[in-house]
């Protein structure tokens, strides 16, 4: 009689991790906002909203700082640049910064312009990229965007996955470009399309502290719960047959 309740319980169990490996890992759907305010309002129904503020890597006074060799933490998130290109850098730069090949004056940050950066590999200049790791729990990201010269187009790859793309102005000019993912997100690369420098300012990111699961895999472990849970009353009846 054990044996067949135990049967039961695996034959149970093995359903309900048969329907789960059937679902496989969870695809992202990803809503994008090109206005600000927009953005804001749909990030403020996760648990926090971090706005990072690049003017640790400044010193006083500081129009320009180089952290290509050791990238930069800022809030939780950690930024660096394209080192496979042989030429990549990586700049926090203060706005009204004006150096032999680019100006900032005009431009305006929160406090400074992250820019990342070019490569150079042996067809010339090139656009390298800038990578983000995002803190644990993260399903939204906004930021300024800004472009050298003229404006182009950039695009943001989500943990590996096919690229949103989306025009910038030139400078002094900004564009605004968000996601909310609906699944949690660990890596974003920034990358601009030619020539085109991804700069970015403003950066935020929302978290939630608690992953919310699929509504069809909660729906599976709660029907799960009520077969394994069901196994105990038919044990019963089979005892009561055998008396």
């Amino acid at each position: 009689m054990r044996s067949l309740s135990r049967l039961l319980q695996r034959q149970a169990l093995g359903s309900i991790a048969a329907v789960l490996l059937a679902i496989g890992p969870a695809t992202a759907a990803v809503q994008t906002f090109s206005n600000a305010t927009d953005f804001f309002n749909a990030s403020a129904s996760f648990d926090s909203t971090t706005m990072v503020d690049f003017a640790s890597a400044l010193g006083a006074g500081e129009l320009v700082s180089d952290v290509s060799a050791s990238g930069l933490v800022a809030g939780n998130a950690v930024f660096s640049g394209d080192q496979t290109r042989g030429g990549s850098y990586l700049f926090v730069v203060r706005p009204g910064y004006a150096g032999s090949n680019t100006n900032y004056t005009g431009w305006t940050g929160n406090p400074v312009v992250l820019q990342g950066p070019p490569g150079v590999d042996g067809l010339g200049i090139v656009a390298g990229s800038l990578h983000v790791a995002l803190p644990q729990q993260t399903f939204a990201v906004g930021a300024s965007f800004y472009t050298v010269s003229v404006g182009g187009n950039l695009r943001i790859a989500l943990d590996g996955g096919t690229p949103l793309q989306f025009f910038t102005a030139g400078k002094p000019g900004v564009t605004f470009f968000g996601f909310v993912s609906d699944v949690a997100v660990s890596e974003i690369i920034i990358s601009g399309v030619g020539d085109v420098f991804p700069n970015v300012a403003n950066f935020a990111y929302a978290q939630s502290v608690v992953e919310v699961p699929e509504p069809e895999v909660a729906a599976l472990l709660v029907a799960g719960l009520v077969m394994v849970a069901g196994v105990g009353p038919i044990r019963r009846r089979l005892r009561a047959r055998t008396k």
